[in-house]
């Protein structure tokens, strides 16, 4: 591993991605950087669960290979022009894959190989551009004509040009702006792919044509939580500025929560007394004289007074008769 050393403290114009760097970003890839910032970003990766764990699941071998070689795919999806201009990032870095892969203690439990692999990750990739979706095979051509793309062209335009302020290009005002735009959304979407892809558990294994089926709450360096927020994806990605503090949690990241299976709320009513009472209707009416309404009352008043200790919300009475439909009188008394 000594030549791996040496060579991650030759110049960074033979490391990184044209046009060349300043001085701190040949400190980023240095050998005391990545002594500093590999344990930063795992600790950062690992604090944005809620109930952290303090060791993970072993992984097993096939799982193990598997997430390999999907990071290093992925990788070579999203940031093949910058492996082109920049072959000993690359280089190094899926060197630094195949070494987790190879660590005996990946397959047994108290490991954290799962959060080692998306900080290696994030350590090389978010000082390098990615590239943008489509445009890679794109020639220029003329405004108005068939084939023409603006963000293409921007991405022609600044992939030679340095930038100094990555992501603070007046919010995309103009197109230096729309370019560090989506620079900002592309290494963002990385992490998210890479962290669900690493640290979601899986349900299902991939089997051939059938990719795996994640669980959408449980992580594998999480522990469960009753309710709320589960993880929290810290997504403040930087490129030039301030790698040391270049993942951080924003208020804004989204997050994976768990919400609590509740009941829905209903009242509970209960019949307390029930009585049928004869009525008698005087010829020519359709309704109870009220004489014959204050027994039913005294009746009510009763039931109420023998049952101190009960609360009543309220009391239906229900009359019918072959003369009337049914009728149903409800009313709402003072519980006191």
């Amino acid at each position: 591993m000594k030549f791996f050393f040496v060579f991650l403290a030759l110049p960074l114009v033979a490391w990184s991605q044209t046009p060349q760097q300043n001085i701190e970003l040949e400190d980023y890839f240095s050998d005391k950087a990545r002594s500093q910032i590999l344990p930063y970003l795992e600790k950062k990766i690992n604090s944005g669960c809620s109930n952290p764990r303090s060791s993970q699941p072993a992984m097993g071998t096939e799982e193990l290979e598997y997430r390999v070689s999907s990071l290093k795919f992925l990788m070579e999806e999203k940031f093949s022009q910058a492996f082109s201009e920049s072959p000993k990032v690359k280089e190094a870095f899926f060197k630094e894959l195949d070494k987790i892969k190879a660590d005996p203690s990946c397959l047994e439990d108290g490991n954290t190989c799962r959060s080692k692999l998306v900080a290696t990750s994030i350590y090389y990739y978010q000082n390098l551009r990615p590239d943008i979706p489509d445009c890679h095979k794109y020639v220029t051509k003329q405004p108005m004509t068939k084939g023409y793309d603006s963000l293409c062209e921007i991405e022609i335009k600044y992939r030679k040009e340095k930038l100094d302020f990555y992501g603070s290009a007046n919010g995309g005002m103009d197109s230096r702006g729309v370019y560090t735009d989506q620079l900002t959304n592309q290494l963002n979407e990385t992490t998210q792919k890479v962290l669900r892809d690493v640290l979601s558990v899986t349900i299902v294994p991939p089997k051939k044509k059938k990719p795996e089926v994640k669980d959408p709450i449980r992580m594998y360096n999480c522990d469960d939580v009753v309710s709320g927020t589960v993880y929290q994806y810290p997504l403040k990605m930087n490129l030039y500025k301030e790698p040391l503090i270049a993942f951080e949690p924003g208020k804004l990241s989204p997050s994976i929560s768990k919400k609590v299976e509740t009941s829905p709320c209903l009242e509970e009513k209960l019949t307390l007394y029930s009585e049928f009472i004869p009525m008698n209707f005087e010829e020519g009416r359709s309704t109870v004289g009220v004489d014959q309404i204050d027994p039913v009352k005294t009746k009510i008043l009763n039931f109420i007074n023998n049952n101190p200790n009960m609360i009543f919300t309220d009391i239906s009475v229900t009359s019918s008769s072959s003369r009337t439909p049914f009728y149903l009188s409800k009313g709402v008394i003072d519980p006191h």
